[in-house]
């Protein structure tokens, strides 16, 4: 979301099933943060556009949920807009068969793009990626909510896989 906060669009939007991730977000400067759990995004987004849809969406579930949230992406688009896809997903068949349900009557002269399509070298991007990220354009640090002993890696990663709602980033220190 900083990232393209960076390149100054008309507005960011941001859609998460989680409150921490939704108030993070605001705090980073998200114009507008949805929680699916508490209202439907797709209708939220039409609402906040007045009915035409998103411009672009930038879809980065993945995994089994990104299944859905990759569903409601193509439905908050605008009739000429563009979805990106970052993550990896599963698909409904068997998890890791890689397959999401692309509903031609929904993305008729839609543009779906897989990962990042740009004429330049992606190394080019990857530098300025981390430029933002020196000058303190993109923000890590309201990312981490937890900071443990390197001897408590075990347990960082089974709070960031059962419990998103508690914690987002950790960060494992190592002269604790």
């Amino acid at each position: 979301m900083q990232a393209v906060r960076e390149r100054n669009p008309g507005r960011v939007i941001t859609v998460d099933a989680t409150e921490l991730r939704c108030e993070i977000s605001r705090r980073c400067g998200a114009d507008v943060a949805i929680n699916v759990s508490e209202t439907d995004s797709v209708e939220r987004v039409m609402e906040l556009t007045e009915g035409r849809g998103a411009d672009v969406v930038v879809e980065c579930v993945g995994g089994n949920a990104g299944v859905k949230s990759f569903e409601q992406a193509q439905r908050m688009m605008k009739k000429d807009g563009v979805l990106h896809l970052i993550a990896l997903y599963q698909g409904a068949r068997r998890p890791g068969d890689g397959l999401l349900p692309l509903d031609s009557g929904t993305f008729m002269n839609k543009m779906l793009v897989a990962g990042i399509r740009v004429p330049e070298p992606r190394s080019k991007h990857r530098a300025d990626a981390a430029q933002m990220l020196v000058d303190g354009r993109i923000k890590v640090g309201p990312l981490v909510t937890h900071r443990l002993p390197w001897r408590q890696t075990a347990e960082a990663y089974h709070m960031l896989f059962k419990r998103p709602d508690e914690a987002l980033a950790v960060i494992l220190e190592w002269d604790r």
